[in-house]
């Protein structure tokens, strides 16, 4: 079954993208094997445009204007982190979550988090301890 680009991108963004991303921040898989399940889905929904089941799955993805699935997963929770910084989100408390870094001393920015020490994967892949590196790599320009 082939279909149209414009097709897809309705289509894809109502069915498939809404299952994938459901609660990402919440819940994700951090074994292998479930993470390409994952992404498995997007790629053999790129295969059914018109003239791209040929293509590598990269060229496939540019190709209808799609990111990677962890590229996704990753930028929904800066946005979540963002939203619990500025307030916007009400359920969730900034301090019952994260910890400032307690110093002005470093190069990075002011809104620098504090790593816990951790021993388990489930907390490692816990959304408070797996978006701190991310939110740390950010540079001074991006605005909070």
């Amino acid at each position: 079954m082939q279909i149209d680009k414009e097709i897809f991108r309705r289509t894809y963004g109502a069915f498939v993208r809404s299952h994938l991303e459901y609660a990402v921040q919440a819940w994700r898989p951090w074994f292998k094997k479930g993470y390409l399940q994952m992404e498995q889905v997007q790629a053999r929904a790129t295969k059914m445009v018109n003239n791209l089941s040929h293509r590598v799955y990269e060229a496939r993805l540019a190709e209808v204007d799609l990111f990677p699935l962890n590229y996704r997963q990753q930028r929904g929770d800066l946005t979540q982190r963002c939203q619990i910084v500025r307030g916007y989100e009400c359920a969730l408390e900034f301090a019952d979550l994260f910890e400032l870094a307690g110093t002005e001393h470093l190069r990075a920015h002011f809104f620098t988090l504090h790593s816990n020490l951790v021993h388990t994967d489930v907390r490692r892949n816990a959304y408070s301890q797996r978006v701190v590196g991310a939110w740390d790599r950010l540079p001074d320009e991006v605005d909070f």
